[in-house]
C-alpha cells in the first residue's frame, strides 16, 4: 500500500499559483503599480529657550574640574579608578555632558584636592528711585 502525499493538495496549489491563470500574463516590470507618497519627516521639537547663565554654570564646573585635574597632572582614566567610574564618563563630565549631583561633585571635588562653595549672585546696581 502506498501511502499518500499529506503536502500533495499544498505543492498543487503551489504550482497553480506559480504558473497563474493562463489569460493573465505574468508581470515583468513595475508598469502600472501605484506609487505610494513619501513618509513625511516627523516635525522637529524645539527646546526651550533656557536662560544663558543657567546653561554657563554646568560648562564652568565641567571646565573647572578639566583645569584641576590638568594642575594635578592626573589622567582621566587614574581619575575614574580614585573615584570609582570608567574614564569615558569623566570624559562626558569634562565635556558637560552629565548633569551631576551634588554627591558626585562633592565625590570629585575631594579626588582634585577642591572645595565646594556658593556664593552670593552678583546683583545689578539699583536705581537711585528705588
Amino acid at each position: 500500500m502506498q501511502e499518500e502525499d499529506p503536502f500533495r493538495h499544498i505543492r498543487e496549489l503551489a504550482r497553480s499559483m506559480q504558473s497563474g491563470p493562463s489569460d493573465v500574463p505574468p508581470r515583468t516590470s513595475t508598469e502600472g503599480l501605484q506609487r505610494l507618497p513619501p513618509i513625511p519627516a516627523p516635525p522637529v521639537r524645539k527646546r526651550r529657550a533656557r536662560r544663558a547663565e543657567a546653561d554657563d554654570v554646568p560648562r564652568r564646573i565641567a571646565s573647572a574640574l578639566k583645569a584641576a585635574r590638568l594642575r594635578k597632572g592626573t589622567t582621566q582614566r587614574d581619575l575614574g579608578l580614585l573615584i570609582g567610574v570608567p574614564q569615558s564618563h569623566i570624559s562626558k563630565i569634562e565635556a558637560g555632558a552629565v548633569d551631576l549631583r551634588i554627591s558626585s561633585l562633592m565625590i570629585l571635588a575631594e579626588a582634585l584636592d577642591l572645595t565646594l562653595e556658593l556664593e552670593p549672585a552678583a546683583q545689578p546696581p539699583r536705581s537711585a528711585e528705588g
